[in-house]
């Protein structure tokens, strides 16, 4: 609890507590005095401190003001040299043609440079393509390094092609006849991405799961490049909306126009027509004998319990790997049998086959896939 506040009165009494008290009034008043005599002096003392310190502090205040005022004019300055150095550098304009023409230079020194060694760069190509392709089933061993050659050479083709587009007919020509063989072999390589894609289920059997892998990794780069490579179409859209030069940004993208490769949808639909081509060539062998062809069909099983095992680890999920292959053993499945009973069968082929499908039903329960009814 806070001490009450002492009265005049009181603080008084506690020195004169008796009449010869009196006598010390004298000397009571002028200890008093000092006392504010001295407070006086040191109020007055603080409030010239604090008044200098004020003034100081203002002082510097507007200092500083003025010190950025200056700084924003030299900015402004120096913006505005920056802004078109025309204006300070009287010989710049011979400077930057001189620079234009540098540039050329170095660009075209380093194209002919990469033409005359393209050709020699494409024999090796060629030698690893074919040394990979002919055993379709083997560990591909060149197959990144073919890839990452043949996109640095199409990059180089599709920035040359681009700058010779103001070039003359005949020049345009003449450089369409130096890529011809680098297309031809693009289009080689494309057709063994295929082929693998065709073979995945049979690679991983090879115990060559490291090729899938490798081939994913292809297709998921080449799927970046062709989305950058679709961008520059909203260059219209860009314009309309902002009526900037916004669609600058997109140049440097147009000169590397490439070819979409789509190469993921080219894997899946290998796969699809690999399992078709799969279920006619074991309806072509037994024809004649539709009963033995529903027994022989126990590799369709296996097929699926192998590549839920080892063919869906090697694949991103949003491939859904495995539910393209289910699919399409139920389409090719569901194909082939029409067409058995399209063939028009006796009588114990469609009670063989009736019984079948009754298994089939049961057995794909058993490996937890939904079957569709052929």
């Amino acid at each position: 609890m806070a001490a009450a506040p002492v009265s005049a009165a009181q603080a008084i009494g506690e020195y004169l507590q008796s009449p010869d008290d009196l006598v010390k009034i004298s000397t009571f008043r002028k200890k008093l005095e000092k006392e504010k005599a001295s407070i006086d002096a040191r109020l007055k003392n603080g409030v010239k401190d604090q008044l200098q310190a004020t003034r100081e502090g203002l002082r510097k205040l507007l200092g500083t003001r003025n010190n950025v005022q200056t700084i924003k004019d030299e900015m402004a300055a120096i913006e505005r040299q920056c802004a078109d150095p025309a204006n300070v550098v009287t010989t710049f304009d011979q400077i930057s043609r001189v620079s234009m023409v540098h540039r050329n230079f170095e660009q075209t020194e380093e194209t002919v440079n990469n033409l005359l060694e393209m050709n020699s760069k494409l024999d090796v190509l060629e030698d690893m393509l074919e040394t990979d392709s002919r055993d379709i089933l083997g560990p591909a061993p060149n197959l990144l390094v073919i890839h990452y050659l043949l996109n640095q050479l199409e990059a180089f083709r599709n920035q040359t092609m681009h700058q010779a587009k103001k070039a003359s007919a005949s020049s345009r020509s003449t450089l369409a006849r130096y890529f011809e063989r680098l297309n031809n072999v693009i289009e080689a390589f494309d057709q063994y991405v295929v082929g693998l894609a065709s073979n995945i289920l049979d690679l991983v059997r090879a115990g060559h799961s490291d090729v899938v892998v490798k081939l994913i990794k292809i297709a998921e780069v080449e799927g970046r490049e062709d989305e950058k490579e679709c961008a520059p179409h909203s260059i219209r859209l860009v314009k309309k909306a902002a009526k900037l030069d916004a669609a600058s940004k997109f140049k440097s993208m147009q000169a590397n126009a490439r070819v979409i490769k789509h190469y993921r949808l080219k894997i899946t639909k290998a796969i699809a027509e690999s399992i078709k081509l799969k279920f006619d060539d074991a309806y072509k062998r037994d024809e004649q004998d539709p009963t033995n062809f529903l027994g022989s069909l126990g590799w369709m099983y296996q097929d699926i319990i192998r590549m839920e095992s080892d063919v869906v680890p090697c694949f991103p999920s949003e491939y859904e790997i495995y539910s393209l292959y289910v699919r399409e053993y139920h389409k090719a499945l569901n194909a082939t049998i029409k067409k058995l009973v399209a063939s028009e069968p006796g009588a114990s082929v469609l009670l063989a086959l009736f019984e079948w499908l009754k298994e089939y039903k049961k057995d794909m329960k058993e490996l937890g896939v939904p079957p569709r009814t052929p």
